[in-house]
């Protein structure tokens, strides 16, 4: 299986939210107190919200896209996005072909798209 490239709507989408990511970013922890990653029993591992192997400019671009490790809209997650390439291990993070580094199954980002 190649790797698919996104659309050149997608590109222009994940481009436009990495450019205001990195306008806005300088302000998205003015008076936030960061998650607990630990999360509740069923929650995504702790390790897919692991950034540390992740280049600034890669975190930048995967804040700017809004990557949650947790779902917040309905019937959207990164399991059932076309992006989603599926984890080695049921235990393991998957991953994306758009945005870098782990993910996770119940995740979410703005640049979603229903599988085909």
């Amino acid at each position: 299986m190649g790797i698919r490239r996104p659309t050149r709507r997608q590109f222009v989408q994940l481009a436009a939210a990495a450019f205001s990511g990195g306008l806005l970013g300088t302000f998205s922890g003015c008076g936030r107190e960061q998650a607990d990653s630990s999360g509740p029993a069923g929650s995504p591992p702790s390790e897919c919200d692991d950034t540390v192997g992740l280049s600034e400019e890669q975190r930048q671009a995967r804040d700017a896209v809004e990557y949650v490790s947790v779902t917040v809209v309905e019937g959207q997650r990164c399991d059932n996005c076309d992006f989603w390439e599926p984890p080695s291990r049921p235990d393991a993070c998957g991953g994306c072909e758009v945005v870098e580094g782990p993910i996770a199954a119940p995740g979410y980002c703005a640049l979603w798209v229903a599988m085909s």
